[in-house]
């Protein structure tokens, strides 16, 4: 198939669907869009997990703006074909142009601003969570370190997602009974200037609670989640702890290094870093030989 059949197809597809986008709905009514973030909640680990803290409970929660990312869409579709139109290229009909023109000719992108350096994001998001019988429960929900420190002021030009990281705490944790929990997360924004105001809430997610871990006990790929957890979480002793703990089971462990060579970096120790890397990367070749060799 062509360029210009695919085009014209693509074109074809957008104006059929069109009616669908709330963005290039208001459009039409000569509205500027209005952009809402969408909110989207998840687990980074398993959603089986265990009270006595052995693992670290991640969540994320991903922030995008659905109505700019149509809209620039819509703007990609008619400069496409309004460039091969001034080729005399395109086979779309000159009726077909006149409605993608007037529908999503170059609109304006809507932003989102949440958020700023005195009040970063993390502090208008609150977790619901609830037991099986619905019944609301008290848990400790914190964002990592390296959320309250990166996602400060942020802007959603729906070009990518803002990804925030949190955490169950364990002592709250250990004090729940065994069973299956739903947590939703809210962000809550309506009397905030200066920023985008409104609520929206993320979908809710399942988490299955047991007296104790699933998981296996002191496996390396369990120790270097763990690892990458509280890096994250800026805890970098720990971070030099689980090394350790590595190293300890395996001298050859490429985890180790890696997670070592992270947390210098973080903490500005450039000297330290370039080491550690150096080291993870001879013995990554070491067993790339190895298995080359058969050994």
């Amino acid at each position: 198939m062509g360029n210009k059949a695919l085009l014209s197809i693509t074109v074809r597809l957008w104006l059929a669907f069109l009616p669908i986008f709330s963005a290039i709905a208001a459009t039409l009514a000569n509205e500027r869009p209005e952009a809402v973030p969408y909110m989207h909640l998840s687990s980074r680990s398993q959603t089986t997990i265990s009270s006595d803290g052995q693992q670290p409970v991640w969540l994320e929660i991903s922030l995008s703006n659905p109505t700019a990312a149509n809209m620039q869409l819509a703007n990609l579709a008619y400069q496409k074909v309004h460039q091969e139109s001034k080729k005399g290229q395109n086979t779309v009909s000159p009726e077909e142009l006149k409605e993608l023109a007037e529908s999503a000719g170059q609109q304006p992108v809507p932003t989102i601003q949440l958020g700023s350096k005195a009040t970063p994001v993390s502090r208008f998001i609150t977790f619901d969570v609830t037991d099986a019988s619905f019944k609301s429960i008290s848990l400790l929900v914190r964002p990592l370190a390296s959320t309250l420190t990166s996602a400060t002021s942020i802007t959603l030009d729906g070009k990518t997602s803002v990804r925030l990281l949190y955490t169950l705490d364990p002592l709250s944790l250990s004090k729940l009974p065994q069973g299956t929990y739903l947590v939703q997360a809210t962000l809550n924004t309506l009397t905030q200037p200066d920023m985008w105001q409104g609520k929206v809430s993320s979908n809710a997610i399942t988490l299955t609670l047991t007296g104790k871990s699933s998981l296996p006990n002191n496996t390396e790929q369990n120790d270097y989640i763990a690892g990458r957890f509280y890096l994250l979480d800026q805890q970098y002793k720990r971070v030099e702890e689980v090394a350790v703990r590595l190293l300890a089971r395996n001298p050859k462990s490429i985890s180790a290094w890696e997670l070592r060579g992270d947390a210098a970096y973080a903490q500005g120790q450039l000297a330290k870093a370039a080491q550690a890397y150096r080291q993870a990367l001879k013995l990554h070749a070491e067993q790339a030989e190895d298995k080359r060799s058969g050994g």
